[in-house]
């Protein structure tokens, strides 16, 4: 539109966003006396205009949920308040209506219909008005493009992939002819395109803009922050769109339904996609402006894509539009079929293709194809393309077809000739990452557990997939119900007022239990009451009376990005002296336990020594002193049959602390009374010279001191590692143990013998230095 003929006017534009910057770069030679609106806001000051205090009166009295209160706040604006309608919807959207103006909750520009007295408004762009907004833009000038006969062919494509191989052909002639790619655009793409056309164009490295729309709500950033309600101590995008979104909700942190809008907003803002300066860009039909210099691909020419169809599913329905300047459901349908026509018209590069089926659906052509008389043309496939990594795929797939089925697909010859693939051989080597990306990918930011940890120096490709891919096959079986129920319920057995057969049945409601589930429960509850009253009881040795359960502590290292190291302790036993205090470790165990800390010297099985070193580096204590890391079994399957003891000997047996303890007697005689008899931790026993037996497991504060000290080597260099981008598949086996034995991964990284690192079993803890020595 050409706006010169308008110079001398005070003119007011309503037009959409992308038009608007059509129009300011086609007018440039002279001043305007100009504003631009979009539609929604022309009506909102025009009508009225609401916000989240409108929704949150509607939600607070009348109990309904976002998006119902948004559909009754759309549908107002059709409605008069001094009519009296005959349909029973419309008289209650009325009485809606006058309920929030009468509250002051719907808001009205008074001075605007004054702001419009001087303008020359122009609607443009436009094409598909409602009736209510047509009525509204009678007075106005109305800038509709005309139909015109449209001259193109449709090319018919035998699939998806087919039909995205004929655009990428023709692009690149256009490129060739010195097209700029800004000038090129796809639309009609609905989500069935999005991915293939994304790994399609980047095996013809083609530039290709595509928003994937991924919320923040679902980001681990944003899920730590509804659950602690502390604030990500990283900046990055995902922080910066919190920070935004929490500042547009700042005025109603006092409102009830605050954690509802606040959901809604995480929910409705999208993590920002890399958008390319030159680069072709998928647009939407219906709105986008098209320039006479632009080349329009419009995919998907099928019945179900094009032209768009709605059916009768409006809040305000067909049977009742006829009291309301609505159209009805068939009469949008032909607007809309319109419109279509005229829009593809006046594009003056067109290029219109269809597919007959995707990988998951078949379709019928458009029904606009034969109305129009549009010619059809079938795309054939090339022999080779200008991308060596999809012809290769070709072959792949050729080949395939050719040994299982006896297929020979017209171009096999020509591109076995042509490429050499090593066909029905593999090679699962990690081919790396670029640490660059990897990096931006973290968002700088990298936390770390002993569980984590574990897995990279058991397998440092299972930790890649688990932990930075986060393909998690994750199955919430019985028994790890069970397992965080009992971790639940020793968590808050100190608590003054804890109730164990309400916690209990707390717990319980949080699963749908079969009754097989439950039969087993009430054998369980009773072992737990069983382990409770055990513990107490073995408590009554110690005379470390403070007690922390589920401590979390989090230790940030001093690297060049944010690495947090963190563990929560089950149980942390203490006593505090005037400068120094005394403290002993315990981790529950529902299962099997290895006391042993030996294979620390490859980084495997370092969960004491770990939650040792997150303690000695917090500021926890003052001046922390050890004087035990221990398990603790706090359930057992059954009981092997001893004559000498009784069941009750038995069950106090398997509750033993499991672990190691200092060599300072004095000290350890403090945690524990009763150490010489071993009633609490399992294992000590005491010469009357007064030394331990070798079977005893002690260490010294020299020991301890090395253990640490290894410990911070072995989390440093794992995460110098997992920065560096090493993630090998590298299984390790230790005296015929395979930490891959369990894992879920195998489908995945198809591990071989090759792949296993073997390692000398270790006897001893003489790898730390020192004077270190396992008794």
């Amino acid at each position: 539109m050409n706006l010169e003929e308008y110079k001398n006017d005070n003119l007011l534009i309503i037009t959409p966003s992308n038009s608007k910057m059509e129009l300011l770069d086609r007018n440039t030679n002279f001043l305007l006396n100009i504003k631009y609106m979009t539609k929604s806001e022309f009506i909102n000051h025009y009508y009225y205009s609401y916000d989240l205090k409108t929704i949150s009166y509607l939600i607070s009295k009348y109990n309904y949920d976002i998006d119902v209160a948004k559909v009754y706040l759309k549908n107002m604006y059709v409605i008069d308040i001094e009519n009296v309608y005959k349909s029973d919807k419309l008289n209650f959207l009325k009485e809606l209506k006058k309920e929030l103006i009468a509250n002051n909750l719907l808001y009205f520009d008074n001075n605007f219909k004054k702001f419009l007295k001087d303008k020359k408004v122009i609607v443009y762009k436009y094409n598909n008005l409602e009736k209510y907004e047509k009525e509204l833009f009678s007075n106005y000038l109305i800038i509709e493009e005309k139909s015109k006969s449209i001259n193109t062919s449709v090319v018919r494509c035998s699939d998806i992939t087919s039909e995205i191989l004929y655009v990428i052909s023709e692009i690149d002639k256009l490129v060739t002819n010195n097209i700029r790619l800004n000038n090129i655009y796809l639309t009609n793409i609905d989500n069935e395109y999005l991915y293939l056309l994304k790994k399609m164009f980047t095996y013809f490295n083609i530039p290709l803009n595509v928003d994937m729309k991924s919320s923040i709500y679902g980001t681990k950033l944003v899920k730590d922050f509804l659950n602690t309600s502390k604030f990500p101590s990283i900046n990055n995008n995902v922080t910066y769109k919190l920070i935004s979104v929490l500042n547009s909700l700042s005025l109603l942190e006092d409102d009830p339904n605050y954690n509802m809008f606040l959901i809604d907003k995480l929910k409705n803002t999208y993590l920002d996609n890399i958008k390319y300066k030159d680069a072709i860009n998928i647009v939407d039909l219906n709105t986008y402006s098209f320039n006479d210099d632009d080349y329009v691909f419009v995919m998907g020419f099928n019945n179900e894509l094009i032209p768009r169809t709605v059916n009768d599913e409006d809040y305000i329905s067909d049977n009742i539009k006829d009291e309301v300047l609505l159209y009805k459901t068939v009469e949008k349908n032909t607007l809309e079929r319109e419109n279509t026509i005229r829009v593809l018209s006046n594009i003056n590069n067109l290029y219109i293709s269809y597919k007959d089926k995707s990988n998951f659906n078949s379709y019928l052509p458009s029904t606009l194809i034969s109305d129009l008389g549009l010619e059809v043309v079938d795309f054939n496939e090339l022999d080779l393309y200008k991308s060596n990594i999809y012809n290769k795929i070709r072959l792949g797939e050729y080949l395939d077809k050719y040994y299982k089925y006896g297929e020979k697909n017209k171009y096999l010859s020509t591109l076995v000739n042509r490429y050499n693939i090593n066909y029905n051989t593999y090679d699962n080597s990690f081919t790396g990452i670029n640490k660059e990306n990897f990096i931006k990918y973290i968002n700088n930011y990298l936390k770390l557990s002993y569980t984590s940890l574990n897995t990279y120096n058991n397998c440092s490709f299972k930790y890649y997939i688990n932990y930075i891919l986060k393909i998690d096959p994750f199955t919430d079986t019985f028994s790890l119900f069970i397992g965080n129920l009992f971790h639940y319920i020793f968590s808050i057995m100190y608590k003054d007022d804890f109730d164990l057969d309400k916690e209990w049945d707390k717990y319980l409601e949080k699963r749908k239990l079969t009754l097989s589930e439950l039969y087993l429960l009430s054998d369980l509850k009773k072992k737990l009451i069983d382990a409770i009253k055990i513990i107490e009881m073995q408590e009554e040795y110690s005379n470390y009376k403070n007690v922390l359960c589920e401590k979390e502590i989090n230790i940030k290292l001093n690297k060049n990005i944010d690495i947090v190291f963190t563990g929560k302790i089950d149980k942390i036993i203490y006593k505090e002296n005037i400068s120094d205090t005394y403290f002993s470790l315990v981790d529950y165990k529902t299962g099997s336990i290895n006391t042993d800390i030996n294979n620390m010297k490859y980084g495997i099985d370092m969960q004491l020594p770990i939650y040792l070193y997150l303690l000695s580096n917090s500021n926890l204590f003052t001046n922390p002193i050890y004087t035990g890391i221990y398990f603790q079994r706090v359930i057992y399957p059954s009981y092997k049959w001893d004559s000498k003891k009784d069941l009750v000997s038995l069950k106090q047996d398997n509750l033993k602390l499991m672990g190691y303890s200092t060599d300072c007697q004095e000290r350890l005689e403090d945690f524990d009374t009763s150490y010489k008899e071993s009633k609490y931790i399992k294992g000590m026993k005491v010469k009357s010279s007064g030394d331990f037996y070798s079977s005893s497991k002690v260490l010294s504060d020299d020991d301890i001191y090395n253990i640490l000290k290894y410990t911070d080597k072995v989390i440093n260099e794992t995460s110098d590692s997992i920065l560096d981008c090493k993630f090998d598949i590298n299984p390790k086996v230790i005296d015929r143990s395979k930490s891959c034995d369990k894992c879920n991964y195998k489908d995945v990284c198809f591990v071989n013998n090759k792949n296993y690192i073997y390692l000398d079993k270790v006897d001893n803890l003489d790898f730390l230095g020192g004077d270190t020595n396992e008794n």
